[in-house]
This record gives structure tokens, sequence and C-alpha cells, in this order.
């Protein structure tokens, strides 16, 4: 039973080993094995026809068999050298594998030790590299827009329209949105620069970091994790601008469709709009209401207010207070005086008829 047992926990601890190596090492040795023993069994058939050959005499004797002793030998010597090359072959790809082994093993301890430096710099790149990609998008929209037949400006740049404007004033107007829209296109380009440059520099400092805290394999497989999760961020921030390219694409459909008579420059309204005269002029001041709906009194009209009114009210506010719960009131304990004890008293007795005596 204690045999069976350590033959159990030998073959239990042989996966181990195995999962250290990757499926293509573990095919690779192998094949490589299967290759060896095969060729070890053609040498050991080579020798034992060797040796038939050399100890028949008749098979020595003939002229036949003479010039297949150096065939022999010359194989035997070229099998000698494969098996020597797979066995070779055999030793660098299990040094390879233990020294990948180790660099991955030593690759995650540093991952583990500089965890919160890893996630506070993906995070920061993967808001830079949004970034980006936002106000890249936006600046080949507005640049394509500048530059199309028919003009699209965004709502947010236009400016209100009014009727019976002059001429000259509309077309300053028109000159400062179409100033505001090529200026905000250029922003979007030079923000879309400054982006793409931090998220660079935080792939820098990535390496550096790598560097400094491993070497050799163990830093390379720490810069194909950390661009593992990089490429898996950007693909993230493409796919949430599509949905934005979208809008912009339906915003443009639209645009072009209700700007075809009317001016670009200028914000579209349902209602009827105002002229600029209506919409300069200062505006009427209401008199203030009250939260019943009735106009306040003037300043004129309070004087006539009679006594009466005055004195109704205060009975109003009387009765308002009288009908306030009272506060409750704090019971006042009695003070007992203070009375000395028994012990006090025959103690002052005493020390009285003493200083009688001393006295007489």
């Amino acid at each position: 039973m204690a045999e069976d047992k350590g033959k159990k926990k030998t073959k239990a601890r042989s996966p181990n080993k195995s999962t250290s190596l990757t499926s293509v090492e573990v095919t690779e040795l192998d094949k490589l094995a299967e290759i060896s023993t095969k060729l070890s069994d053609i040498f050991s058939a080579i020798k034992e026809l060797t040796n038939v050959i050399k100890e028949s005499p008749i098979l020595c004797k003939t002229n036949d068999v003479a010039p297949v002793n150096p065939a022999i030998d010359e194989l035997s010597k070229t099998l000698r050298t494969i098996t020597g090359t797979i066995a070779t072959q055999q030793s660098t790809t299990t040094t390879e594998a233990c020294s990948q082994t180790l660099a991955e093993n030593e690759a995650s301890k540093v991952k583990a030790q500089i965890a919160k430096i890893w996630d506070a710099k993906l995070e920061r790149r993967k808001d830079a590299y949004w970034n980006y990609v936002k106000n890249k998008g936006h600046n080949d929209m507005y640049s394509k827009w500048l530059n199309s037949d028919q003009i699209v400006i965004p709502q947010y740049l236009q400016k209100k329209q009014f009727n019976n404007e002059h001429p000259d004033q509309r077309k300053l107007r028109e000159a400062a949105v179409l100033h505001d829209f090529k200026t905000e296109t250029d922003l979007r380009g030079l923000r879309a620069s400054q982006q793409q440059e931090k998220a660079q520099r935080i792939d820098g400092e990535m390496e550096t970091l790598f560097q400094d805290r491993s070497s050799g394999n163990a830093a390379k497989i720490l810069s194909q994790m950390w661009k593992a999760q990089v490429s898996q961020n950007e693909k993230i921030s493409h796919k949430r601008w599509l949905k934005n390219e979208k809008w912009l694409t339906n915003y443009e459909e639209n645009f072009k469709n209700s700007h075809v008579t009317s001016n670009p420059y200028f914000k579209l309204e349902n209602r009827e709009q105002a002229t600029y005269a209506q919409v300069t002029a200062k505006p009427k001041k209401k008199t203030p209401t009250s939260r019943e709906g009735t106009t306040t009194p003037t300043p004129q009209q309070t004087k006539q207010i009679s006594l009466e009114t005055i004195q109704t009210l205060l009975q109003q506010i009387q009765t308002e207070k009288t009908k306030e719960a009272p506060r409750p009131q704090r019971i006042q304990t009695r003070r007992t005086r203070w009375q000395p004890s028994r012990q006090q008293t025959s103690r002052d007795d005493t020390i009285f008829v003493q200083s009688d005596n001393d006295d007489d």
C-alpha cells in the first residue's frame, strides 16, 4: 500500500512540471524523444548486423560483402552525430523552458509589487488615449465640414438670428461664427496631439520602471503584459467613439437638409423670430405680485391703511402666540440646609470646653 501511495504521489507531481512548459514545447520534446529512440534502435541493429558479418567466415571471404563494411561504419558515424545533436537540442529546450518559467515567476512578483503604480498609470493612459481619439475624431469631422461645399456648423457655435438686421452687422456675426469654428477645429487637433504625447510618455515611464525592477526576459514579459492591457483599452476607446461618430453623421445629414435655404451660421427657430430691435429693447418693469396672485400695495396705498386694520393684525398675532404650546418648565428642587453630623458636634463641644478651662 505504501508503494502504491508513493507511485500515486509521483504521478500527481509530474503534471505540475509539465504545466510549467508550454504545449508547443512539450510536443517538440516528445517528437525529439521519439526520433532519438528510433535512431538508437537503428544504431543497435546496425551493430548487430556488423558483428554478424564479421563473425561469419563465408561472408568475409566473398568479395561482394567487403565494400559493405565501410558503408556500415559511415552510417553508424552519421547516426552517432544525429543522436548527439538531438540530445543537445533536448537539453537546450529544457533549459530554455526552465528559464522562461523563472522569468514568468519573476515578472508576476514584480507586477504584484508595483500593483498600485500599474493600476494608476493604466487608468491615466486610458483617459489620455480616449481624449486623443475623441479630439482627433472631432478634428477630422470639423475639417470635413469646413471644406465641404455646404458648410456644416455645430449648434453650440451658431448665433441667434434677428429679422431686419443690418447686412453689415450680419456679415460680421457670420465671420465671428466662422472664426470660432476654425479656432475650435485647431484646438481639437492640438488637444489630440497633446493627449497622444501623454499616452506615449506613460508608456516610456512604465518601460523604465520594468527595466529598473527586473532584467532580461522578465522585463520583456512585463512589457508584453502592459501592451496587452493597453491594446484592450484602446479597442474600448475606438468602440466608444463609433457611437459619437454615428451621432455626428446624423447631425450632418439633418443640418444639410434643414439649412438648404436658410443661413447656416444662425440657429433655426420654430416660433416666430423677433426683430433685432425687440430683442435689444429693455423689458418693461412688472409690478411685483404676492404669493396669492394679488398685486402688492404701493407706498401711497400703505399710508391709507386705517388703525383698525393694524389693531386686528396685532390681535391675530397675540392669538397665534397663545395657541403655541407652552415650553416645559424645569422642576425646582428644594435645597436642604447643611447640618453638621453628630461626630462634628461632639468634637466642637470638647474643643469649646477645653477653651473654657484654659481661660479659668
